[in-house]
């Protein structure tokens, strides 16, 4: 039925096209301030869609907030959804990384945990990888080598770090400032 509507509608008394098909899909979303339960629950979820020939699933991600657990924490139900075949994309490098992994006594734990975290993100080879803004220059180097596609956000991304308030509110100035877009582009 919305298929016929579509049609009537799709050109103007002109004959022109005017409207275009929506055509929705959904990556399950896992939240990274949740449980290894809801993980579970989500990637479950999605597999059993999946397989069943649904065709609006066509994809898994772990996102939300950064300082949040962390993908080992997810690893296991990410392993399953990619045995399943579908494609896995995971946000990393959001927050600042320490250079390397090393528990020096004068390193902040924080950027060590998400060295760490980032590390084992590229070693399970998502297909994609969300903002990565922020990845230590070891990560960003065997990327140079063996690529991830990068889904870049770089007007959220000006807009969480900041970084166009101090330039006076201007976005453009903020873009030219993020830590990574030139080097992407």
């Amino acid at each position: 039925q919305e298929l016929e509507r579509y049609h009537r509608q799709k050109t103007n008394e002109n004959g022109r096209f005017f409207r275009l098909p929506l055509m929705p899909r959904l990556i399950v979303s896992v939240d990274r301030s949740g449980t290894a339960e809801q993980a579970e629950e989500n990637i479950s979820l999605a597999i059993d869609l999946f397989r069943e020939g649904n065709p609006f699933i066509v994809g898994v991600e772990l996102g939300g907030n950064p300082t949040k657990n962390d993908f080992r924490d997810f690893q296991g139900p990410f392993k399953r959804a990619r045995d399943a075949g579908l494609p896995i994309s995971i946000h990393c490098g959001e927050v600042p990384c320490a250079e390397d992994d090393a528990s020096d006594s004068g390193k902040d734990p924080a950027l060590i945990k998400a060295h760490k975290e980032a590390m084992t993100v590229l070693k399970f080879r998502p297909d994609r990888l969300g903002h990565a803004l922020l990845l230590p220059d070891v990560a960003m180097k065997q990327l140079s080598s063996d690529p991830i596609p990068i889904e870049a956000c770089p007007t959220s991304n000006t807009m969480t770090l900041e970084l166009n308030s101090h330039h006076g509110g201007n976005l453009v100035d903020g873009l030219r400032m993020h830590p990574r877009l030139k080097e992407w582009l």
